[in-house]
């Protein structure tokens, strides 16, 4: 919801500093001010769904480093963390699988 309020908000925030700190607004600098805050409002509505990707690929690359860095065993067996699946005589532990 945030998110959709910033570029409706972002002219008016630009335009009340310019003038707080002394500035003149003219038809000119207004409407060619609002045509570039205008190019920047895609890449601002597309902003959290970038965070959210990449919040995504990091937890990936989290669990895929897990699971390179876990131990093999040889054989199925119990143990006292967890059982561990085996497939081929090569297994990994279930413990080592917790999600993130």
């Amino acid at each position: 919801l945030v998110w959709q309020g910033v570029p409706l908000l972002l002219p008016l925030a630009t335009f009340s500093t310019f003038i707080l700190l002394g500035g003149k607004l003219d038809p000119g600098l207004v409407f060619s001010s609002l045509a570039l805050l205008d190019m920047i409002r895609i890449p601002m509505n597309l902003f959290p769904q970038a965070l959210q990707v990449i919040v995504q690929v990091r937890v990936g690359l989290h669990r895929i480093e897990r699971l390179l860095d876990a131990e093999e065993m040889k054989k199925s067996t119990s143990t006292e963390h967890g059982t561990s699946t085996s497939q081929g005589g090569v297994g990994v532990a279930e413990h080592c699988r917790e999600t993130v």
